[in-house]
């Protein structure tokens, strides 16, 4: 779909759930719910090992250099558009480690200190996007059954989607496949404004 198909498809299908005429949405609100149907699918996709839907936003690199504060690896990358980290994997002398994600908020739980031996069976890793998301730093946790010192790490990424711009005439770049998802995502979101906004009134 183009910018327009996507406005049509979503306006159709709002007046089909509710019998009501968009409420005067303005494109850029259509945009909005457009682009949380986008970007909630694309991450859900990716999340579900569908990667064959979102093949043209999936990257793959590896890092060499990394700095070790605080029994931390962090690995910096300037990845341009970086959006979802998929997987990645610990290279070391003794093997290849696929690691298992955690929120950066997690990371203090999994650290070495004289208090917890870190003994686990996969490393950890976790995205610190503080810098922007440009500048993505990859905080990784080997833990104390990884043996050596990691000569580098190996990553998959999604990259952010073209965001739908209605007033712009921008549709996206996400496979024609989840483009009918995606409105019904966007009217399903519009739906619950459109009940929420109804109850608060009355």
């Amino acid at each position: 779909m183009n910018a327009t198909e996507f406005k049509t498809a979503f306006e159709t299908r709002f007046y089909a759930a509710t019998t009501v005429n968009s409420l005067g949405w303005t494109d850029n609100e259509i945009s909005e719910f457009l682009n949380y149907g986008l970007n909630s699918l694309v991450i859900a996709t990716a999340e579900s090992g569908d990667l064959e839907a979102v093949s043209n936003l999936v990257k793959s690199g590896e890092l060499t250099v990394s700095t070790t504060p605080n029994n931390e690896r962090r690995y910096a990358a300037n990845i341009s558009g970086f959006y979802y980290l998929i997987s990645a994997e610990l290279v070391a002398p003794s093997g290849t480690y696929p690691m298992e994600k955690i929120k950066q908020d997690e990371i203090v739980n999994f650290k070495v200190t004289p208090y917890n031996a870190a003994i686990f069976r996969k490393p950890k890793i976790a995205v610190d996007d503080s810098l922007g998301n440009n500048y993505p730093t990859f905080v990784v946790l080997q833990g104390g059954l990884v043996p050596g010192t990691p000569t580098k790490m190996l990553y998959r990424i999604l990259v952010k989607p073209t965001a739908i711009d209605i007033s712009g005439n921008i549709g996206t770049n996400v496979t024609e496949i989840l483009h009918d998802k995606i409105v019904d995502i966007a009217v399903a979101k519009a739906v619950e404004t459109y009940l929420k906004t109804q109850q608060s009134s009355q």
